[in-house]
């Protein structure tokens, strides 16, 4: 595949940390799905404690057109005709704040003319205040957003925003756009100890959901390793009791599935996971064997950690790698 830059000189290529299109992973909301890539590796509105990608490289709430939507909607193929057709969902995920690319609108256009299934977009919601961003967000079928902060203290504390976003603000923009869009708006509230688990906190938070009425919401904790090693889970105790008073939440506190396998080289595909979703060691042997004896697929595993190529770090005991990125 030949070299392809965006108009800022970055290259888009895959392997290099810039991956257009990767999976299919499976989404514990979604199913099978190929994940679509519109920003820079780290280029987002937020740089939370919780973010299993580590901190944010470039803090910003300037949208920008970073890579063609031709390009992108080209590996998307790609990406579906590899995996054989066995995809639920094309979704709009990245490696930092989709809704910073200024041509989002354009990419779902594209995406549209190679996928006929369900076209989602997962947001942190901050620049839904801005009316160029609804109006792109409203062409998905499905639209997540992050509702986790009931005050402006917990929300600078959570999510270390960008210069200008508030609380205020956001929650302003979500409800407009609520107001208007015709398809399925999901919400995610991604609990941390200490942070965001008070009854207090929750009650409010409750609240603004409930404003913004979506079809579906969810209950998360890190299950990875966080940006601020201290960002860690509530308690059991804590998180049911989370449970009861978000009443209509759905408890997504559990591990993912295994990966779908695709065709293709095993190490390119694990890599190219790894980019952006550290993957439990259980997960990494998996994609690895692919006919291999599970002793050859830890062996290449290991391998590969010793060329630098994927780093690892232990989270509640277990073990997740991530790739490395040049």
């Amino acid at each position: 595949m030949a070299e392809r830059r965006s108009e800022s000189g970055q290259s888009a290529v895959p392997g290099t940390g810039n991956t257009l299109a990767f999976g299919p992973v499976m989404s514990r909301r979604l199913g099978r799905s190929v994940g679509v890539n519109v920003v820079p590796f780290k280029t987002c509105t937020y740089s939370c404690i919780y973010c299993q990608l580590g901190p944010t490289d470039k803090l910003t709430t300037r949208r920008l057109r970073f890579y063609e939507e031709k390009d992108i909607a080209i590996e998307v193929a790609d990406t579906i005709d590899r995996a054989h057709g066995k995809v639920d969902a094309v979704t709009v995920i990245g490696e930092g704040e989709p809704t910073l690319a200024a041509n989002l609108g354009r990419v779902a256009e594209a995406l549209r003319s190679i996928w006929p299934g369900r076209l989602a977009l997962i947001s942190n919601g901050s620049l839904f205040f801005v009316k160029s961003v609804r109006k792109d967000a409203s062409r998905f079928d499905v639209v997540s957003v992050n509702v986790s902060a009931a005050d402006e203290r917990t929300f600078s504390r959570l999510h270390r925003p960008a210069k200008g976003l508030t609380l205020k603000l956001v929650n302003e923009g979500l409800r407009e756009f609520s107001s208007r869009y015709e398809g399925e708006l999901w919400t995610e509230t991604m609990l941390v100890q200490g942070v965001n688990d008070d009854p207090a906190q929750l009650r409010s938070i409750r609240d603004e959901i409930s404003r913004l009425a979506p079809a579906r919401s969810f209950l998360a904790v890190p299950t990875r390793p966080p940006t601020l090693s201290w960002a860690r889970p509530p308690t059991e105790d804590a998180y049911r009791a989370a449970l009861g008073i978000l009443d209509f939440a759905e408890d997504i506190h559990r591990p993912e599935g295994e990966f779908p396998r695709v065709e293709g080289e095993a190490v390119t595909r694990l890599l190219r996971i790894s980019e952006m979703h550290p993957l439990r060691e259980d997960q990494a042997v998996d994609i690895l064997r692919e006919g291999r004896a599970e002793s050859c697929a830890r062996s290449c595993l290991s391998d590969l950690v010793e060329r630098g190529e994927l780093k690892v770090r232990t989270y509640h005991d277990v073990r997740y790698y991530s790739r490395v990125l040049p």
